[in-house]
């Protein structure tokens, strides 16, 4: 079991999860839940009220690792901060961006800027893992709506890909 949890602070409406007795809250009851994992998140998309805001990353910092403490660091994704100027994303650390890339294409498929936005990277270097996983026949695209996707190829299609690729 994943959760997600939107971390959100409003200096002006005294509403936050990330201090505080509300945050305190949060960390018990993620707890008590016992999930298999976490995703912390924070808005990026204008909030519908225009008083709530994203937490300083200094308050991120701390409510991961408050819950990397307690649940481990295994458990735990940071999917950072968001500039509401240009909307690009500063993450954390990766680990591994093909494994990434790898599992959001299982998951469903996505164009160069879904890659960009999800992995918190840039076109650039969402074009070049893309290439690099096409190269390997695992990856394929077909265009929709004028609009490319990639997605990962079956168990079943990569056998008969590989065969091809090593013609």
């Amino acid at each position: 079991m994943a959760l997600e949890v939107m971390l959100l602070y409003s200096k002006s409406r005294h509403i936050s999860n990330v201090e505080g007795n509300s945050f305190r809250n949060l960390l018990n009851t993620i707890v008590e839940i016992g999930p298999d994992q976490v995703q912390l998140k924070v808005p990026f998309r204008p909030p519908s009220e225009s008083y709530v805001k994203p937490p300083r990353q200094r308050k991120i910092e701390f409510v991961a690792n408050e819950l990397s403490k307690v649940l481990g660091e295994d458990k735990l994704l940071v999917y950072g901060l968001h500039d509401s100027r240009g909307r690009s994303v500063t993450w954390f650390c990766h680990e591994n961006l093909e494994e990434e890339l790898d599992e959001l294409l299982k998951r469903r498929p996505c164009c160069v800027d879904d890659v960009s936005a999800s992995l918190g990277i840039t076109p650039l270097v969402a074009r070049s893992l893309l290439k690099k996983l096409s190269e390997t026949c695992l990856v394929t695209a077909e265009t929709s709506k004028g609009e490319r996707y990639y997605f990962y190829k079956s168990a079943a299609r990569e056998r008969s890909c590989l065969n091809e690729c090593q013609r």
